[in-house]
């Protein structure tokens, strides 16, 4: 008997285990098929009257919340908070719109430069609302400033506040003159702090940017939405690009059509030489070009770092600056340099030493796995495994050395967000270089064997740019829209089991098409039985625009997109004489990569804060240096390859070091002179702004001559009106 109730429990555990599978299959094709009918996945409500979103976790405490919206509205007053639940992300968001009065005050603190009317001289120039009838368009508020200035405006004004006094909240401890956005988003307070997308001019910027392949890219309209920050960096990738038409046709023809030995020889010479001095070009007309754009967009001029703000994140003793005369923390500087000294230092000479220990430990598996190549015990294409290991390492190296220097950077405390940024440049290119290039060198002057280093120097390459461009953009886009799937999934899913439950439970209709109960027991739900619940059910399942874009990741400024540059650029620079088609892969990558870096920004990434900036900043510097640094590798590479003393047989090995040494010293003084030759500014632009300058100092003297003629007609006027009044009494009289 037991072992027949035994066997009778599993058969109806069993029957109950597949009716439950079954009932969840139809759950889950109920809400798929809800979910896609509706296009959850697909549409968002447009979040409108908002500039900047504070989110906040459902568990913050209420308190900090209250003490939080009151410093903001005291230092705040013309900004306007909409507080709103966010259910389907389980948060609390604050959609914050400023004032057009609020947003002139942030204007002129920031520096936003703005068009000036035609009698006034035109062009660009700083806002300020003293001035303020000088500018075209200021009558109309609506448009005076885009929605890109207004998020940076208000980011500014919200990285400005600073804590009045000491005070603790909870756990967490706030100082006098500390900022109190950043410190509550440290710790973990404010969720995000995020400027929202609009949907209609992103729309018109990813038909001209995105959907064109080789269409001249939009920069004024790049500049307008993201800033002029992230338009410089597509402007100098555009630039770069097109520059790299000539080492790559050089390239390919040198790799394929040298005819014989000799002619092989006096190409790669002659590429070398070519390639160095291509370099200082481009270099040299990117200092134009930037001048251009700079002037173009009101940026040509920037403010004396002591007139600049103390960044947020900036931590110190509070004292009145002697500049501002306001509250600021001061750091003393021995701090820094100590830490540079005794912590910096070491951290970095410690990277280096693993890099070069990785290195060797990947070159002796080379060594080892040769030679059982030789000895027949692997086949040829195991040779490549350790190349394709010494890629990936480097690759992850890449990304631990980069968060390094960024707490590096961050514990040595600058004032200025500009010094900060380049010390943390000065850092990422460095360790970076001997993350990148310490393998080469390696190969290059300490085994002397060209063949491996054209093959390193290709896996390194290639792989690089292919693993780059996925872990960049195809799985960032998949991921976010993989968040935004799931997300909508939680919600159909959360109406289908309501409807369902009223449908078993009797308590609602169920519509004509709906089927009850099956066969097999399990429920479902019809579109007319979701659809039941009308316009109520509508605003209850969609999923706002505000919920969708803090969920996305956000966008981490231009640093890795510079820096991805700047590897290549050392690629093409440095040792392309050992692998001439490095331009030619850097051309093609270039090309694709300025469409999938467009992609990404709009549709995988948060809307970034709009920057001005006057120019690239350090990184012309970096590249500057790989330039000069190029001309002593490229010529130390002509020395050892032996391809001059095929050229020259009769010079002995001091010839040979003697001719690379005057070549080296040639190309340096053809570089000077190059960087002489070409000025940096444009003779127009440097016309042009004089005479802006000009016209501006001569419409502001006429306004001034007629602001005088009117005081004194008002001066005069009552007098005059007292003249007139007697000589018409002394008339009346005479009469």
């Amino acid at each position: 008997m037991e072992v027949k109730h035994l066997k009778q429990r599993a058969k109806t555990q069993a029957k109950e285990a597949v009716l439950q599978a079954k009932e969840y299959g139809q759950q889950i094709k109920d809400t798929a098929k809800y979910m896609h009918r509706k296009k959850l996945c697909l549409e968002t409500v447009p979040t409108s009257d908002c500039h900047v979103l504070l989110t906040f976790p459902m568990k913050t405490d209420a308190a900090t919340l209250v003490w939080l919206e009151d410093i903001l509205r005291k230092s705040l007053p013309d900004v306007s908070i909409n507080k709103q639940l966010l259910t389907h992300t389980k948060m609390t968001g604050w959609y914050l719109a400023g004032s057009f009065e609020s947003l002139m005050k942030g204007a002129e603190a920031v520096g936003i430069s703005k068009a000036v009317k035609e009698e006034y001289g035109g062009g660009l120039l700083e806002f300020s609302r003293s001035e303020k009838s000088l500018f075209e368009g200021i009558d109309d508020e609506e448009s005076f400033f885009p929605t890109q200035e207004r998020q940076a405006i208000l980011y500014y004004l919200l990285q400005n506040i600073r804590a009045p006094r000491t005070e603790s909240l909870g756990k967490i401890k706030l100082l006098e003159g500390q900022p109190v956005v950043s410190r509550l988003m440290s710790r973990g307070v404010i969720k995000s702090l995020l400027p929202l997308h609009d949907k209609e001019a992103l729309k018109k910027l990813k038909k001209s940017w995105i959907h064109t392949l080789i269409a001249r890219q939009p920069f004024d309209d790049i500049a307008e939405y993201f800033g002029i920050k992230v338009s410089l960096y597509f402007a100098y990738l555009g630039h770069y690009t097109k520059w790299l038409i000539f080492p790559a046709l050089v390239g390919i023809f040198v790799t394929f059509y040298s005819s014989n030995e000799t002619v092989q020889d006096w190409s790669f010479i002659f590429f070398t030489i070519f390639n160095i001095i291509w370099a200082s070009l481009f270099l040299e007309t990117w200092k134009r070009r930037s001048a251009e754009l700079a002037f173009h967009w009101g940026t040509l001029d920037v403010k004396h770092e002591l007139l600049e703000d103390p960044r947020p994140m900036y931590r110190g003793i509070p004292r009145i600056s002697p500049v501002s005369n306001r509250l600021e923390p001061y750091y003393p500087a021995w701090k820094r340099h100590l830490f540079r000294y005794f912590v910096t230092t070491p951290v970095i000479l410690l990277c280096m030493l693993s890099t070069f220990l990785i290195a060797f430990g990947i070159f002796e598996l080379q060594e080892f796995v040769n030679d059982q190549i030789r000895e027949g015990a692997y086949p040829r294409l195991v040779a490549y495994i350790p190349k394709f290991i010494l890629a990936i390492i480097t690759i992850l190296s890449e990304h631990l050395y980069k968060k390094i220097a960024i707490w590096l950077n961050d514990q040595e405390n600058y004032r200025l967000q500009s010094t900060y940024e380049n010390h943390l440049i000065a850092k990422l290119i460095f360790v970076q270089f001997i993350n990148h290039f310490m393998a080469v060198m390696y190969v290059a002057f300490y085994l002397q064997d060209f063949r491996r280093l054209k093959a390193t120097i290709a896996t390194l390459f290639i792989t690089k740019h292919v693993i780059g461009n996925v872990t960049e953009t195809v799985i960032p886009y998949f991921k976010e829209k993989l968040k935004v799937y799931r997300l909508a999934f939680k919600v159909a899913n959360e109406e289908v089991r309501d409807a369902r439950g009223k449908q078993e439970s009797g308590d609602g209709e169920v519509t004509p098409g709906s089927t009850g109960e099956d066969k097999e027991g399990s429920t479902e739900v019809t579109e007319g039985g979701l659809d039941q619940e009308g316009s109520e059910s509508s605003k209850k399942l969609a999923l706002s625009q505000a919920e969708v874009e803090s969920k996305m990741q956000p966008y981490d400024d231009t640093f890795n997109d510079y820096l991805e540059l700047f590897i290549q650029f050392g690629y093409v620079t440095l040792f392309s004489s050992a692998f001439p088609l490095a331009a030619f892969w850097a051309l093609v990558n270039n090309v694709i990569e300025i469409r999938t870096d467009a992609f990404k920004l709009c549709t995988s990434k948060q809307r970034p804060f709009g920057k001005h900036v006057q120019n690239i900043g350090s990184w012309q510097y970096a590249m500057e240096v790989i330039g000069m640094l190029g001309v002593t590798v490229n010529c130390a590479l002509l020395g050892i390859s032996g391809q001059l003393q095929d050229v020259f047989p009769q010079y002995t090995a001091i010839g040979i070091f003697l001719i690379v040494a005057l070549l080296e010293h040639v190309i340096i003084a053809l570089k000077l002179v190059i960087s002489i030759a070409i000025p940096d500014t444009p003779y127009w632009v440097q016309a042009e702004t004089a005479k802006l300058e000009f016209k501006r100092r001569q419409a502001l003297k006429k306004l001034e001559q007629e602001e005088r003629g009117s005081i004194q007609r008002s001066d005069t006027s009552p007098t005059e009106t007292e003249e007139t009044a007697e000589e018409n009494q002394e008339t009346d009289q005479h009469e």
